[in-house]
């Protein structure tokens, strides 16, 4: 009798993210230089900014710094699959990890599903948590994880796309008989 063997479950506590806030901070700077670039009018340019720099704000504080009452300090992954998140408040919510993940030696997005319409996105940086754990996570989803959907979506829709090109708009550039 073969026994299959789980793997053990990832026990993450998040701290304070240094460099997830500095990566915030950069990708809404970019999005303000953008919004500045436009030509929007004036007050429409102001507008947008308040609203960029309101997000960006409620961003550090609940994700970098942790504050408030929705900040997920703790993540649990089981041996059997199953995972559930705590967050400031201490109420703890199960979750189900879903597709679209990212894995990096230096960022991890995890997307979970808690719900039928509830979905939470953590974003997990490698001075959050201990050196170990974040390496562990890492493997553990890059093995879990299903094929690559964009290569498989790309294998079964690209022929029949192509087809419908060619029987759409080659169909035009044919030499008259």
């Amino acid at each position: 009798m073969s026994s299959e063997r789980l793997p053990p479950s990832i026990d993450l506590s998040f701290g304070r993210s240094q460099l997830l806030g500095i990566l915030i901070a950069a990708g809404y700077s970019l999005a303000i230089a953008a919004v500045i670039c436009s030509g929007l009018g004036r007050w429409l340019t102001v507008a947008v900014i308040a609203v960029l720099l309101a997000h960006a704000a409620w961003l550090v504080c609940t994700r970098a710094i942790m504050v408030g009452a929705s900040a997920v300090v703790r993540f649990v992954w089981q041996a059997e699959g199953g995972c559930e998140f705590q967050t400031r408040d201490g109420r703890f919510h199960t979750a189900r990890i879903t597709p679209g993940m990212l894995v990096t030696p230096v960022l991890t997005i995890v997307r979970l599903r808690s719900g039928r319409w509830r979905w939470r996105t953590l974003c997990i940086v490698r001075d959050a948590v201990s050196a170990e754990t974040f390496r562990r996570l890492r493997v553990r989803l890059r093995l879990s994880s299903p094929a690559n959907p964009p290569a498989l979506l790309k294998r079964l829709v690209w022929p029949w796309m192509r087809e419908r090109w060619n029987a759409v708009f080659m169909r035009r550039t044919r030499p008259a008989k």
